[in-house]
């Protein structure tokens, strides 16, 4: 949905308050766009397993994520929790762009005991996927559709990052790039010059009024100039 998140128009046309609102516009898109592209892959999942390593990953779109140990025999064991998809969390995050929240994890047990004397609430697990176009790095041995797990990280205890690299990302953000270039040229001439215009006066008069009644202390009473 890249055509209708152009912010360009509405930064020009309310100049005011411009920065704020191409902010908002931008994250939202993003969104919405996000949950587009990766609509293919409901319901599919994404392991990564490292040799020598003891845990391993998986991940399944908009319904969890997991670790485990495998043994050499193939068997898996210790599956832990690490958090279901939670989407209410995800559409407040929605200023973090390309990211999806899991939480409601299995309880992390380091710092159990202390929580327990204090009476504090247990502590859940919870982890961050964020979607990438890797398109440029080579494709792992467990990719499936174009879609794999790259890395998995635990920057605090139980708190964990997950990076996955899809096509889907790649090829939606290549349509994307390719609408807003087609975009690039739709106002015409007169009405670009006419906004050019409207932003140098705009700029001359406050420029003016700064000289006039700030300069040299750079300070202006706004009510009255």
């Amino acid at each position: 949905r890249w055509w209708s998140c152009d912010a360009g128009v509405i930064f020009m046309r309310t100049l005011a308050g411009a920065l704020r609102l191409g902010f908002f516009v931008t994250h939202w898109c993003v969104a919405e766009w996000l949950d587009d592209a990766l609509a293919p892959l409901v319901g599919q999942c994404a392991h990564i397993e490292h040799r020598g390593e003891w845990w391993s990953y998986e991940w399944c779109h908009r319904l969890h994520v997991k670790q485990y140990h495998r043994r050499p025999t193939g068997e898996i064991e210790q599956a832990i929790l690490l958090g279901r998809f939670d989407a209410e969390s995800t559409r407040a995050r929605r200023g973090a762009g390309r990211t999806h929240h899991f939480s409601n994890g299995a309880e992390c047990h380091v710092g159990a005991r202390r929580r327990l004397a204090e009476g504090s609430p247990s502590r859940r697990r919870s982890a961050e996927v964020r979607f990438m176009c890797c398109d440029k790095r080579p494709a792992a041995e467990h990719e499936k559709n174009g879609t794999y797990i790259e890395v998995v990280q635990e920057p605090r205890t139980c708190e964990y990052h997950v990076k996955v690299c899809s096509k889907h990302v790649c090829a939606a953000a290549a349509a994307a790039a390719s609408a807003r270039d087609d975009r690039s040229h739709s106002m015409p001439k007169h009405e670009r010059v006419q906004y050019r215009e409207a932003v140098r006066e705009m700029f001359q008069h406050a420029y003016d009024g700064y000289l006039a009644h700030g300069y040299p202390e750079s300070e202006l009473r706004p009510t009255s100039c």
